[in-house]
């Protein structure tokens, strides 16, 4: 799940995230973090819900990730609304004049932009 103790997958960044958080909500700190992820995963696969594939893999670990980050703040008396966003792009626009065409705007940059004093 990304979260120490767990044994499937560890992951120092989320377990990071979640010492911040904690700490930022008993010093009472405006802190946020905002995470912009893919849609989907730039790999081939198929996304029919009892299919096995790549995509489907990284999209559970992500998904398990972030929940198990959010349960452990949940857990600890943090709202983690208050200190996360989460979000995927998307471009639309109108094709023909009436029918809507929209598309992923894949992010490939692995970044992390942290400024703790606001």
């Amino acid at each position: 799940s990304g979260m120490e103790g767990d044994d499937m997958m560890g992951n120092r960044v989320a377990e990071a995230l979640y010492r911040r958080v904690v700490r930022a909500h008993a010093r009472r700190q405006t802190f946020h973090v905002m995470i912009v992820l893919p849609l989907l995963p730039l790999l081939d696969g198929n996304l029919a819900p009892n299919a096995s594939s790549n995509v489907l893999f990284v999209m559970h670990w992500q998904y398990r990730t972030l929940r198990a980050l959010r349960n452990r703040l949940e857990e600890a008396g943090v709202d983690p609304d208050a200190f996360f966003s989460i979000y995927g792009l998307r471009t639309w626009d109108f094709l023909g004049g009436e029918n809507v065409k929209t598309e992923q705007i894949y992010v490939h940059s692995k970044v992390m932009v942290i400024d703790d004093r606001v």
